[in-house]
């Protein structure tokens, strides 16, 4: 396997927003939110439109907007200490018998000719073999692990933690040609909207 069997997983994420009902009492401001030097919210995205910064829930509670990315930024890098909200990760994935390898180079951020930007991940089909200790051998030693393509993970671990509320996302995802063929984690799970 080689670099012509080269796929690319465009996830048009234009928009990533992240609304919860958060406040805090801040004891010396006797205001519920705490101010930032810079006058802007560090977790939302200042091309965040308005009209976004709010959502009312189905019982009628207002849910201030906490998180944003509108990805509107090209070519970002997601390297380790290089994005403030997301890191790309450099490792092959040990779950489950998986078969990909992670890289930092796999993803970042495009723009079209006509404005429209987006987060994006890219796959390629090629044969990457690790020299890995393996202490579950008998004896422990060394050994070769096959990972048969190469992609991307993007995680926001130690820096923005999800506990509740609601995420609303505008996702593209790989192969979607029809609404048949959509994901059922993003549209058709119990929590959906």
């Amino acid at each position: 396997m080689g670099l012509r069997h080269y796929a690319t997983w465009a996830f048009a994420i234009t928009s990533v927003v992240v609304v919860a009902s958060v406040t805090a009492k801040n004891s010396t401001t006797g205001s519920t939110t705490f101010p930032t030097k810079s006058g802007i919210r560090i977790w939302v995205d200042p091309a965040t439109p308005d009209e976004r910064q709010t959502y009312i829930s189905s019982r009628g509670r207002t849910w201030n907007l906490v998180m944003s990315d509108e990805f509107n930024t090209p070519n970002r890098s997601f390297r380790p200490g290089d994005d403030h909200i997301w890191t790309s990760l450099e490792k092959p994935d040990g779950v489950n018998g998986a078969m990909e390898l992670y890289s930092h180079n796999m993803t970042s951020t495009k723009c079209d000719a006509d404005g429209t930007c987006y987060f994006y991940i890219k796959s390629v089909d090629e044969l990457n073999v690790i020299h890995v200790y393996n202490m579950y051998t008998h004896p422990p030693g060394f050994v070769d692990a096959y990972f048969f393509y190469r992609a991307a993970m993007v995680q926001s671990w130690n820096k923005f933690c999800y506990q509740g509320g609601m995420i609303e996302t505008r996702v593209q995802l790989p192969g979607v040609v029809t609404p048949d063929s959509g994901n059922p984690d993003l549209a058709m799970g119990k929590n959906s909207k």
